[in-house]
């Protein structure tokens, strides 16, 4: 199982990382890896990736905007898709209802709907997730998650729901990413 550590913008989570004694010796052998947009680690199974994700929460809480987790690298688990996962309160199927792309652009992140293009050319289907635009040198991520964790407001773009997981307008937020 892989993680993916997204940094939040203005910070060298890799850097930050390896500059702590403590988190040194949270990572001594999962030897991390930068990504463009933050930080991958490579752990035997899901139950370590989420035992090694609790063990870096002070980390995540102050420099990390999301975790995604993936098998394969071709589809990325959300983390509490993930956790409902392990927790077998969830069973994945194809296609998944709650899909998101996420391209990676100049070290950030730009998030829209599966169905939408929200965030300019929609990429060509033989693109796989976690593949580079030949066109950009973007890459590009399916991501799924849970059913409230994100909605779609009318201009594509993800944004905050309320405790039922219904979508909030009252709220006017956006998630952090």
């Amino acid at each position: 199982m892989k993680i993916l550590l997204i940094e939040r913008e203005g910070t060298d989570l890799y850097s930050t990382l390896y500059d702590s004694d403590t988190s040194r010796a949270m990572l001594r052998f999962y030897h991390p890896v930068r990504h463009p947009a933050g930080v991958e680690i490579l752990t035997a199974s899901l139950g370590s990736a989420l035992s090694l994700v609790s063990e870096l929460r002070w980390y995540i809480q102050r420099y990390v905007d999301e975790i995604l987790l993936t098998e394969d690298g071709s589809v990325y688990l959300t983390w509490d898709l993930a956790d409902c996962v392990y927790e077998r309160g969830v069973t994945l199927s194809q296609p998944w209802p709650h899909r998101f792309r996420y391209r990676i652009h100049g070290g950030k992140i730009y998030r829209s709907a599966w169905d939408l293009g929200a965030f300019g050319d929609v990429p060509r289907p033989e693109l796989g997730s976690g593949e580079a635009s030949p066109d950009t040198g973007d890459q590009i991520l399916e991501v799924w998650g849970t059913s409230g964790e994100y909605r779609e407001p009318d201009r594509g773009e993800p944004g905050m729901t309320d405790e039922t997981g219904d979508p909030n307008p009252e709220s006017g937020e956006t998630p952090p990413l």
